[in-house]
């Protein structure tokens, strides 16, 4: 089960983009898993004699996104560069600005049909800045206009 990202600095082409962080579970995922391969889940050490971890649901309050959140978000726009890849191939790219912003994730205008955990990279040429970023949700607001909801991994976003 991943635990963490981490994106990396290409001093080469052939350098790795991302670290990825796993704990060992056994050999089959939660039942939830499969209706819903997107879940996220906790995970903490068994017994000490096991090598495993055990994973239960992340249990999220039924509450509006703004209203859990550990961070309060900015209402800063910020120009950025968004980029989809499938594996090492860029698939998709489009220049986008926030809605509002935090250290852990933004809320940015978007014209791509982006699915809940897709994996985006976030570069700002002003701030200086590359993050990695997860989708976790797709909305089109009361302006017609769609918007995803990004949490940053692996880094923040330094506001």
């Amino acid at each position: 089960m991943v635990r963490n990202v981490r994106l990396l600095e290409q001093k080469t082409s052939k350098d790795s983009l991302v670290e990825i962080g796993v704990a060992f579970i056994g050999k089959r995922p939660p039942p939830s898993y499969e209706q819903n391969p997107l879940c996220r889940y906790s995970v903490a050490q068994t017994a000490l004699e096991s090598h495993f971890w055990a994973a239960q649901e992340h249990q999220v309050p039924a509450l509006e996104i703004e209203d859990y959140r550990k961070e309060t978000r900015q209402l800063i726009p910020v120009d950025l560069l968004m980029e989809v890849f499938e594996g090492d191939k860029l698939v998709n790219s489009e220049y986008t600005v926030t809605e509002n912003i935090s250290n852990k994730g933004a809320e940015v205008f978007t014209t791509l049909e982006l699915e809940r955990g897709t994996f985006v990279k976030l570069s700002s040429d002003r701030y200086n800045v590359v993050v990695l970023a997860v989708v976790r949700e797709r909305r089109v607001g009361a302006d017609n206009i769609a918007r995803l909801h990004l949490e940053f991994v692996g880094s923040e976003w330094p506001l």
